[in-house]
């Protein structure tokens, strides 16, 4: 693999940084602006809890996060959402285009969202060779008949669906993005983060169980610490997790400078998988990954990536809009596939 001359980062180190900088109180930050992407949601408040918890429902998904001097990852964040939407209008394009054989389809680019044109020659090729790995991806197969059962049980397994694709979630924090696509497409999710996230997580999983497409054993949790040698696809090939396209997502991750040489290391371990089986080639590992605009850092990691030559990295949505006060927010989709 092309990466391995940037492992030179101490993992000590990494993941100090990590469990300091995502899990930290906010009278430890001295960044002025972690509030400013808190949602605005109808809260409930617990007073007598010491951590003070709020639950709130986001695109019928019920999360509970933490209200008081919470780390950012015990929160909810509006790329999240941004995300989630994203992917779920991604589907519904994808497969209204296939069911609609009277319009014409031969052209793939159609299957995206919209998003604002940035060097049009050069984007609109980029975006034909992304439109086509996450339509592999995402594409609903007529024939299940080599699909996977996801739930050994008997019990209600008739309003339970087959599922497509896996979800592998990174830095999912209270696993807002995973949640919603287990609640809205068929898929599998897995979702990681570091080990303090995983009591939330596990209990997002719980209040939303009986909602999941393919069954309340469809969304799982485990720790995944970036630049590890542990990329997280070994679930992605046991009896438990189907063997099947691979969606990797992440929002806001790109978020603190020293993480970002761990989480391209993931990245590339993940994306430039080639996953077998005995009658066919499952489809490339597709990665999707959301974020609000806050620094030049954050385009220098995504413009790293872009020239990795075995790995196309591309914007493929930037919404602008404006807050009451004037100040411009910007949301980006990023897309990343391995290079054939």
């Amino acid at each position: 693999m092309d990466n391995n001359d940037n492992n030179d980062y101490d993992n000590d180190d990494v993941e100090g940084a990590i469990a300091r900088n995502l899990f930290r109180l906010d009278d430890d930050s001295d960044e002025d602006d972690d509030d400013e992407l808190l949602l605005s949601k109808s809260q409930h408040h617990d007073d007598d809890e010491e951590s003070c918890f709020t639950t709130t429902t986001v695109m019928n998904v019920t999360i509970q996060q933490r209200a008081s001097r919470a780390g950012i990852a015990h929160r909810l964040w509006p790329a999240a959402e941004y995300l989630a939407n994203y992917i779920v209008n991604a589907y519904n394009n994808i497969n209204n285009d296939d069911d609609d054989n009277n319009n014409d389809n031969d052209n793939n680019d159609t299957t995206l969202p919209s998003r604002v044109a940035m060097n049009q020659q050069q984007q609109r090729q980029q975006d034909s060779i992304m439109s086509a790995a996450l339509t592999e991806i995402l594409k609903h197969k007529h024939d299940t008949t080599t699909t996977t059962t996801l739930c050994n049980d008997n019990d209600d397994k008739n309003n339970e669906e087959e599922p497509l694709f896996n979800v592998l979630e990174l830095g999912a924090g209270v696993g807002l993005t995973g949640l919603v696509l287990a609640t809205k497409l068929p898929c599998r999710v897995l979702l990681t983060d570091l080990q303090d996230a995983m009591p939330l997580l596990e209990t997002n999983i719980a209040l939303n169980k009986d909602s999941f497409r393919c069954g309340p054993r469809a969304v799982s949790c485990r720790e995944l610490k970036w630049g590890s040698n542990d990329n997280g696809n070994n679930d992605n090939n046991n009896d438990a997790f189907p063997l099947l396209p691979l969606l990797v997502v992440a929002a806001d991750c790109v978020y603190f400078q020293e993480l970002h040489q761990p989480l391209e290391t993931t990245l590339m371990d993940l994306l430039l998988l080639q996953t077998t089986t005995m009658d066919s080639v499952v489809p490339r590992p597709f990665c999707l990954m959301a974020g609000a605009r806050r620094w030049k850092r954050d385009n220098a990691f995504y413009a790293n990536l872009a020239k990795r030559p075995k790995l196309a990295c591309v914007c493929l949505e930037e919404t602008v809009t404006r807050t009451k006060e004037g100040q411009r927010d910007i949301m980006r989709v990023y897309g990343l596939v391995g290079k054939t």
